[in-house]
């Protein structure tokens, strides 16, 4: 947890701080310091902590490497905290190696294979949100099922799994997350750098959706899909800022504005700049 949180922060410092033009000497500080960062914890590590109980898995990240994780409910978290929440991975991170890391430690999680076995759960578990983070789109009505059930809800949509005296709606906001990750996601390859547009990431292969929802970069963003096919992005833009988008179609795509001429974009990454106020529309060509 605490080698992932300082990934996820540090580079927003920096960033920060470029922006603003202050902490110049502190900068190089922090630099050095991820750059000398130790790094993940692996299940091949013997002092690690066993992600399968008492078989190593080698190939995934394991909790810590002294042993089990005191007073952790959830070690699930921990493990995934890279995904969710400090964001040092994410589908666009182009890492193949993380990759199968990620998508690995998502298929060993234990808690997450006992909810989805019916077991109930007497506290929050973030490996639901880490499921769309990952683009685990086919798993996501099974999850979406099973987590609902497994914090029992009342009537009133609040919850009592943390106890008589504890009444929470947390597990609401969990399942929403789950949801919009799902649909929408604007995270950036790394933490620091641009933010990138991606619609339906999670999306299961039989859904027909929409949705309008804000991203990242002050962008109020519709899309949808039908028959596994994106029909179409709209984009408000709220503050002026630069687009990146990545292209659902594959292909050459549209870029229409109202008023104004259309022009067309390439490439994996559609970028583009865009006015406070004004709204645009990408299609495939």
């Amino acid at each position: 947890m605490d080698l992932a949180a300082i990934r996820g922060t540090v580079p927003l410092a920096i960033r920060a701080a470029e922006i603003l033009d202050v902490d110049a000497e502190l900068r190089g500080h922090w630099t050095e310091l991820l750059s000398k960062l130790a790094p993940y914890p692996m299940g091949n590590d013997l002092r690690a902590k066993a992600l399968t109980g008492s078989v190593l898995a080698d190939d995934v990240w394991a909790a810590g490497g002294l042993g089990d994780v005191d007073g952790q409910n959830n070690p699930e978290d921990v493990w995934l905290n890279p995904v969710f929440p400090f964001e040092d991975w994410s589908l666009e991170t182009g890492d193949t190696a993380v990759d199968a890391i990620v998508q690995k430690t998502l298929d060993l999680a234990p808690r997450h294979k006992s909810v989805l076995q019916g077991a109930t759960l007497s506290t929050a578990i973030r490996t639901p949100i880490a499921i769309a983070r990952a683009g685990r789109g086919d798993e996501l009505p099974a999850v979406l099922k099973h987590y609902h059930s497994a914090f029992a809800p009342l009537p009133n949509g609040m919850s009592l799994f943390e106890g008589p005296n504890a009444a929470s709606i947390e597990h609401l906001g969990l399942l929403t997350m789950t949801l919009l990750e799902a649909l929408l996601q604007s995270v950036a390859p790394r933490p620091g750098e641009p933010e990138v547009i991606r619609v339906f990431p999670a999306c299961p292969s039989d859904w027909n959706a929409s949705f309008r929802l804000l991203a990242r970069g002050g962008f109020l963003v519709s899309a949808e899909i039908q028959a596994g096919k994106v029909q179409f992005v709209d984009l408000e833009s709220k503050i002026g800022e630069e687009c990146r988008l990545r292209n659902p179609w594959g292909k050459a795509c549209d870029l229409s504005e109202f008023c104004r001429q259309s022009r067309i974009l390439h490439g994996e990454i559609l970028s583009f700049d865009t006015v406070s106020g004004h709204q645009y529309r990408v299609s495939p060509r």
